[in-house]
This record gives structure tokens, sequence and C-alpha cells, in this order.
């Protein structure tokens, strides 16, 4: 087996090469993915603690929820705005 290193590229770079090939001017990009992860993180802690009927599945949904911002943490899922001009 042989061994290989990637380099993590940035949610910006993966996006900005789509846009230029379909013939877009990037004006400005903007790496929204703290939002992103700051956004599953409050919807974690606004779940209800304490409803025992659905209890299971509000643990389950909150569990979803922090994996999401975990997955931001490990750049496997960012939000990007990207202003344009064609």
């Amino acid at each position: 087996m042989t061994a290989c290193s990637m380099t993590r590229l940035s949610a910006s770079s993966l996006t900005k090469t789509p846009l230029k090939k379909q013939g877009f001017k990037i004006l400005e990009d903007h790496d929204l993915s703290s939002h992103l992860k700051n956004s599953y993180l409050r919807l974690a802690d606004g779940t209800p603690k304490f409803d025992s009927e659905q209890a299971e599945h509000y643990t389950e949904l909150t569990t979803a929820y922090r994996e999401t911002a975990r997955a931001v943490d490990n750049q496997e899922l960012g939000w990007g705005l990207f202003v344009c001009q064609k």
C-alpha cells in the first residue's frame, strides 16, 4: 500500500473553478462556514430536553445537529457567498 497526502481545499476554492468555467467573473467571495456551524449549534441547544414522549427523537436530532457542526470543523461541509458578474 502506498501512502499519500491530501491537501485540503477550501469550499471557496472548490466552488470558484466551476463558476469560472461557466463564464462568471468572481467579484467577491465570503466563507460563511462559521455561521453555518453556529446555526447548527444553536439548533442543537434549542431542541427540547425534557419532552418524555419525543425524548429519543430530540436526542437523535441534537446529535445530528452537532455532527453537522463537526463536519464544518472538519471542512467536510461549508457555506459560501459569491458575488459574480457574467
